[in-house]
């Protein structure tokens, strides 16, 4: 077995995984003896997530999630660090072993029950480790006669407590990116979120206390490390479940069993024979219930996020963001169970509120209807292509917000990922013809929707703005994301919506409340829509009537839907949540999305008036739909010239809705967000 001593840099540095180092440093026989006492082997029953571990859905085993592993870990990262510094052997020793040790006084559930630790105690688990470590709790003497054999006490104290230079290593221990967090992040993400990639620990620590350059390269692995522990903060800990298991453990000790200094120092299976009730209390907020002895008093809870500032240096580039706020179990547990609300239970409830508005019920069942058939026949005809998995077909307009009636056209173009429009000669008409089947009406002769509408999907992403950027490209990008459905290639559809997502998030300004790059396209796309309606009308004297009616409520609802979902992100500070909450918000059609946010918080909680305001939105709508899904009224608003509007009585009359439609979705927005929301001054400038 390798040795730590043995495994030099020149062998290892760029070359090594980190299993060698982990190798290197367990088959060190003084860290093997260290491992092998009652002080250590106890961290084996220690859960790395605290009380996450009992409420969430941790992915790796159990011997994964401890704090023997994370602390193997920390250890062969400080390992590696110091071997690249060329520390000599003893520095190098006393570091390792410091690593090793420095989660050695945590108690079960971690850092979620050290409050009750703290108040029985006056101390923490720093405090505690270095009791055992000192030999003056029982199960450290073990563990204490090894240490004082080998190493300076007094220094290895003080490295955990952060009290030694960084020439000497300190910096290991106490810099914003020390190798305990680097550990800590990545482990916790292997946990709560293995289908994100987590930073790669050895290439972070080489970036974050090896490389002193700080190119592009060193600074792009650190941005990713500070964005992916941005993620574990919001995402996990400071999200409802995470504040409820932390808030259930620290008010069961504090109502409940009287707790000895021994307790501290014992397993989580210990634990669970002890105080049951405790367990059972995390189960049941795993399914969004509140034990019998977490109580509803407000509580003051602590939000933390970590920002990158890429306008900065290294030594500024990073931040801390502290908040706090006032919580209640009950309104935690309500929302826990809104956002974990089954996506059939959340269609049921829509169908519910929707049997008051039977038109736009009756367009739901009618577009899904008409999509689910075209794509039966879509995966069909094209199965045998041999560009089948390099395309998608996409439906847009009425049929993409799911109010269609069977007077309306379908808007659809193709995506192109890895081919050209070329190569589709065949499969275009085999396209045209399906949809033909089911659609009377052609699409609009823009040459923005039809079966020579190819588009490229690299030209969407590359050219967002700019000078080859077009009003076609445009209106597509923006289709895509806003209330595109898949007709076609449901995979290759679903990756181009994230791809152009993460392009908008990507690019905008990471240290802003709303993703202003992506909204002010939104307001783009729906200016350069209006501006369009008004020049076929007066230069090309196209059909002016209903394109006015569709742009004063289909278009405008689409417009405010995109809005509503921007603003929601707004407390996603985290890139990668941000995108994923996006996605997901824009996954319902523009009618659906406002239902679902104005009913997403428990009614005690929901601004007054957001329902009624909401009502009123569906009424207006509903009103609009069954207008023009009657033939003779689409009829006499597409023959309606612009100057002959006012001796149109239904144009007149929608026009006069459409006023009220507009002060309502301006209602809503503002008793929705309140006024110091960023959404507000977002929309000014």
């Amino acid at each position: 077995m390798t040795t730590a001593a043995s495994l030099s840099w020149s062998e290892s540095a760029r070359d090594a995984d980190l299993a060698a180092w982990l190798d290197a440093t367990a088959g060190d026989p003084r860290v093997r003896a260290l491992m092998a006492t009652d002080a250590f082997r106890r961290l084996h029953d220690i859960a790395f997530l605290g009380a996450l571990d009992y409420t969430h859905r941790p992915f790796p085993p159990a011997a994964q999630r401890s704090r023997a592993a994370h602390s193997l870990h920390v250890a062969a990262l400080a390992n590696y660090v110091a071997s690249g510094r060329g520390y000599d052997a003893e520095l190098r020793h006393h570091l390792l072993i410091a690593a090793l040790l420095h989660d050695i006084g945590h108690p079960p559930l971690s850092h979620s029950a050290e409050p009750a630790l703290r108040a029985r105690t006056g101390y923490g688990h720093h405090e505690a480790g270095a009791r055992i470590i000192l030999g003056e709790a029982a199960i450290g003497r073990e563990l204490h006669a090894l240490l004082r054999e080998t190493t300076d006490l007094a220094f290895l104290l003080d490295l955990l407590d952060g009290k030694v230079a960084d020439a000497a290593g300190g910096d290991l221990f106490a810099s914003p990116l020390n190798v305990d967090t680097l550990d800590a992040i990545a482990r916790a993400l292997d946990c709560l979120a293995p289908e994100l990639p987590p930073p790669d620990r050895l290439a972070s620590a080489r970036a974050a206390l090896l490389d002193s350059r700080r190119d592009a390269a060193t600074l792009a692995l650190l941005d990713q490390f500070w964005e992916r522990k941005n993620l574990v903060y919001t995402q996990y800990i400071g999200q409802p479940l995470g504040i409820l298991a932390d808030r259930a453990c620290r008010q069961f000790f504090a109502g409940g069993p009287a707790l000895a200094e021994e307790d501290f120092l014992v397993g989580e299976r210990r634990w669970q024979e002890r105080y049951p009730a405790l367990f059972a209390g995390l189960a049941q907020l795993s399914r969004g219930q509140r034990p019998a002895w977490l109580d509803d008093e407000p509580f003051e809870i602590e939000f933390r996020g970590y920002f990158v500032d890429h306008e900065q240096g290294f030594a500024s580039r990073y931040r801390l963001v502290r908040g706090r706020q006032q919580a209640q179990a009950g309104a935690l547990l309500a929302k826990l169970q809104a956002d974990a609300a089954p996506p059939r239970a959340r269609d049921m409830e829509y169908g519910d509120f929707l049997t008051a508005y039977p038109y736009i019920a009756r367009a739901r069942q009618h577009s899904a209807q008409m999509v689910r058939q075209i794509r039966a026949e879509l995966h069909a005809v094209l199965a045998g292509s041999p560009q089948r998995d390099r395309l998608c077909v996409v439906a847009t307009g009425s049929y993409g917000r799911n109010e269609a009636c069977p007077e309306s056209d379908l808007d659809w173009f193709i995506l192109l990922d890895g081919c050209t429009g070329a190569d589709l000669r065949t499969e275009k008409g085999a396209i045209k013809q399906v949809i033909d089947r089911y659609i009377a009406r052609e699409p609009g002769d823009s040459g923005i929707f039809g079966s020579e509408a190819t588009q490229d999907f690299a030209q969407l992403v590359e050219h967002i703005g700019g000078s080859q950027d077009s009003n076609p490209a445009l209106t597509r990008r923006m289709l895509l994301l806003l209330e595109g459905r898949s007709l076609y290639g449901d995979a290759r559809f679903a990756s181009l919506r994230r791809r152009l997502m993460e392009a908008y998030i990507g690019k905008g300004s990471r240290d802003k409340a709303i993703s202003r790059f992506l909204l002010n396209d939104v307001i783009r796309c729906y200016r350069t829509i209006a501006t369009d309606v008004q020049h076929k009308a007066s230069v090309d004297q196209q059909d002016w009537g209903l394109r006015s009616i569709k742009l004063k409520f289909s278009r405008k609802l689409l417009y405010f839907a995109a809005i509503i979902a921007i603003a929601e992100t707004a407390s996603e500070p985290a890139r990668d949540a941000r995108i994923e909450r996006l996605l997901a918000l824009l996954e319902l059609p523009a009618l659906e999305r406002i239902h679902a946010i104005a009913s997403a918080a428990p009614l005690d909680q929901a601004p007054a008036g957001l329902m009624a305001k909401t009502r009123q939105i569906f009424a207006i709508y509903e009103f609009f739909l069954r207008q023009i899904s009657e033939p003779a009224n689409r009829r006499e608003l597409a023959d309606l010239h612009e100057q002959d509007r006012e001796d149109c009585e239904l144009y007149m009359e929608l026009r006069a809705s459409s006023k009220t439609f507009t002060r309502c979705l301006f209602d809503w927005l503002r008793v929705k967000y309140a006024q110091e929301h960023p959404i507000h001054e977002a929309l000014l400038f």
